[in-house]
C-alpha cells in the first residue's frame, strides 16, 4: 500500500523545510581563528621501540640527502627530513627501515606538504599524531610523533 501526502501536508512540509533553510541562511557562521601560514621553526620528534625512547630537534636542511638515519636498538633506523624551502618542496618526509643481517628494509616512508597544521602562531603543535610501523617477521613495533615548535 502506498500513502501519498495531501496536498495540506505537502504544503506544510515544505514549509517547515523552506523556514528552516531560511534561519539557517541568516545565522552567522562562527570565524574560525587564521591558521598559521609560516612552517614551524623547528620539529621535535619522539621515536620508540623494543623500550627506547628518543627526541630529536629536527631542523629544516637544506640538504636533504644529506640527513643521516637515527639507529634504534640495532633493530630499526629513522629518518626525519625537514625542508621548509623551495616551497615546490617544503615537506617533512619520515623514512623508517628495518635493520638486520642484511641491507636496511624501508618499512614506511611519510610525506607531509607545508604547511604542516593550522596551529597557534606560538608553541607546539602536532603534526603527525602517533604513528606505528611494523616489521615482519618478528612483529616488531616502531613509533613515532612529531610537533612542530614555532617560538
Amino acid at each position: 500500500m502506498v500513502r501519498t501526502l495531501s496536498r495540506l501536508g505537502a504544503a506544510s512540509l515544505f514549509g517547515v523545510f523552506a523556514l528552516a533553510c531560511a534561519s539557517a541562511a541568516k545565522a552567522p557562521a562562527p570565524t574560525p581563528a587564521p591558521p598559521a601560514t609560516q612552517a614551524p621553526a623547528w620539529l621535535e620528534c619522539t621515536y620508540s621501540a623494543s623500550n627506547e625512547t628518543h627526541t630529536v630537534r629536527v631542523e629544516p636542511t637544506q640538504d636533504p640527502y644529506g640527513v643521516k638515519e637515527l639507529d634504534l636498538a640495532g633493530r630499526f633506523a629513522v629518518k626525519f627530513v625537514y625542508v621548509t624551502s623551495p616551497a615546490d618542496t617544503a615537506s617533512l618526509r619520515i623514512y623508517a627501515y628495518s635493520l638486520g643481517d642484511a641491507d636496511p628494509v624501508l618499512l614506511h616512508e611519510g610525506k607531509y606538504q607545508l604547511p604542516l597544521s593550522a596551529g597557534p602562531a606560538h608553541g607546539r603543535s602536532d603534526v603527525t599524531g602517533r604513528q606505528l610501523v611494523y616489521d615482519r617477521p618478528l612483529f616488531r613495533e616502531l613509533s613515532y610523533s612529531c610537533v612542530g615548535v614555532r617560538p
